[in-house]
């Protein structure tokens, strides 16, 4: 069946000074690159945080020098995710970290508004940035969307919802061409979903001591109730 070749690379080593990465998040644009973003700086929460985009093109072995898309302090970026949609643009949805800094590592999480900017022209240009949804909702993107049958984007994010902490999954119809807010669970948080062969979704989410699953029969919609799996988890994502 031919010989398997693997090969490795830290690309977060070629930027000076940044010594935290969190949240890395890959995605191949419809001309074959590859587009790697993540959130990186002096440690979590801190002024300078910044979000990096990384490129490979097809057939090259190195990924290009990361270029800073985002940094703070105003605005200040946290998680973001890359992905495409299903007309072949690129998105990036990240949040932006409201909270009044200087913040302590790992603080502001709880306030943070989801921005987006979107690349017709696979990464290379992208819009202005701007408020993604509503300016109500506050949540923290962690994992992509999938594309279900229908063509619908399905976007898990965790969030808080009422005064309520958990998970809320925005529906993008007809391949990302609008958006609107799907069901909402208290069941865990940064969920990760997939649709079955039977054309429902499922879950994962994180909790400890095990991680918590929810299925969907209606697109993302509304959510069973959130049960424990059989897979431990430290509250890890």
């Amino acid at each position: 069946h031919g010989s398997l070749s693997f090969s490795a690379e830290l690309i977060f080593e070629r930027i000076p000074g940044a010594a935290v990465y969190h949240c890395s998040t890959i995605a191949q644009a419809a001309n074959g690159d590859l587009l790697c973003l993540w959130y990186g700086g002096s440690y979590e929460s801190s002024d300078d945080q910044t979000l990096f985009l990384a490129r490979r093109q097809p057939g090259q072995r190195d990924w290009q020098i990361p270029q800073a898309l985002i940094s703070g302090p105003d605005p200040l970026p946290g998680n973001g995710v890359i992905f495409v949609d299903g007309h072949e643009r690129v998105w990036i949805v990240w949040c932006r970290m409201e909270s009044t800094r200087p913040l302590g590592r790992g603080q502001g999480w709880d306030n943070c508004r989801l921005m987006a900017r979107v690349s017709a022209d696979h990464g290379k240009t992208w819009s202005t940035d701007s408020e993604f949804l509503d300016d109500k909702l506050r949540a923290v993107p962690r994992n992509p969307p999938v594309r279900t049958a229908s063509g619908d984007l399905v976007l898990p994010l965790e969030a808080i919802v009422d005064g309520v902490e958990g998970s809320v999954f925005l529906i993008g119809a007809d391949g990302g061409r609008s958006w609107r807010r799907g069901g909402f669970t208290a069941g865990g948080s940064q969920p990760a979903v997939i649709q079955r062969s039977d054309s429902s979704l499922f879950a994962l989410m994180r909790r400890a001591p095990r991680l918590t699953q929810i299925e969907s029969r209606d697109g993302g919609e509304s959510w069973s109730e959130a049960v424990p799996s059989v897979l431990r988890n430290p509250d890890a994502g």
